[in-house]
């Protein structure tokens, strides 16, 4: 019983428990997303573990290179991101249904912040400069649609103490996979 309520104790004094993502948190949140989600950024640590833990080769991943570039494009928010995949690596296939516009922003309502992809009318005039924050001036609604499949869920990030987590709402981002033939 001693053992149960020091756990308790100690899990009620964590910043975890204390995490309400009032609007204070939501800003803070937004900042902290803004600062750590621009870059570069690959799975060469995954490939390594799995090949040191011998993972079956089915179960192994391909080589994924993803960035995150900030874009200055008022017309869209104050907080924007192009993000852009290539697999095999940073100079490998790139794939068009990655390369997107996100907007951030607070929804005070979900206690979250709110990350929303878009995709381009027209990608091929970007893509090859795609890490250039300066190609996207000028950028507006006009030059994008709504994203779909998979990569157009919207995502909604919160505070648990120190870490950041995102998820998507199920309810609202469901799609019908053709390959399992059943809504996921």
């Amino acid at each position: 019983m001693r053992t149960a309520t020091a756990i308790i104790a100690i899990w009620l004094a964590s910043p975890v428990a204390l995490a309400t993502n009032s609007p204070i948190e939501l800003r803070t949140t937004l900042a902290a997303l803004m600062e750590r989600l621009p870059g570069r950024f690959d799975n060469a640590a995954q490939l390594f573990f799995e090949r040191e833990t011998q993972t079956a080769e089915a179960g192994r991943h391909g080589r994924v290179f993803r960035s995150f570039v900030r874009i200055d494009a008022p017309a869209l928010g104050s907080n924007v991101l192009v993000a852009q995949v290539r697999y095999g690596g940073d100079t490998g296939r790139f794939d068009d249904a990655e390369f997107q516009v996100w907007t951030l922003e607070d929804d005070t309502d979900r206690k979250a912040v709110r990350m929303s992809p878009r995709r381009f009318r027209n990608p091929a005039p970007y893509r090859d400069k795609a890490l250039d924050p300066d190609t996207f001036r000028g950028l507006g609604p006009a030059d994008l649609l709504p994203a779909t499949g998979a990569a157009g869920c919207e995502l909604y990030w919160r505070r648990y103490g120190q870490d950041l987590r995102a998820a998507n709402e199920p309810e609202e981002c469901r799609r019908r996979s053709t390959s399992l033939k059943r809504d996921v």
